[in-house]
């Protein structure tokens, strides 16, 4: 297979380099990268070490991602991260629940609480052109089109 081993990319004056690893099987197993960290993939884990980033976003956090998975396919994510982030010393979780449609677009996001921090909007053949509750900034709201 033709899979690429490393792509650098420079946006103003941030460069990025990610570095990929691949199994037997020609499934990623490791970015590395200078921006954001080393992500392992392992199946529906994945863990994320920012502490090998460079720069203002090397920071001492791990993130572990642990994809909720079904029968009818990926149904959300629990992200926890160490050290904890929410001050009482526990680790900080976001559990996160998807819903799709039947086109498999992805309208909302829903909270263990069932609170829904973002909503999007799509075309009818399911291309987002809008996140309600991704905002810039200037708290102003995100528009993809």
């Amino acid at each position: 297979m033709n899979l690429p081993t490393s792509i650098t990319k420079t946006v103003g004056a941030l460069t990025n380099t990610l570095t990929y690893t691949y199994d037997a099987s020609h499934a990623r197993i490791v970015e590395e990268s200078t921006v954001h960290g080393t992500t392992l993939y392992l199946g529906g884990y994945e863990r994320v070490d920012r502490s090998t980033a460079s720069g203002a976003n090397s920071k001492a956090v791990i993130e572990h991602r642990n994809y909720i998975a079904t029968p009818e396919g990926i149904i959300g994510i629990v992200t926890t991260r160490a050290p904890p982030v929410d001050g009482n010393g526990a680790a900080a979780m976001e559990p996160r629940y998807w819903f799709k449609v039947r086109l498999s677009s992805l309208p909302a996001t829903t909270d263990d609480r069932g609170n829904a921090p973002q909503r999007f909007r799509c075309e009818p053949w399911g291309k987002r052109i809008c996140a309600e509750g991704t905002k810039n900034g200037f708290n102003i709201e995100i528009y993809e089109f």
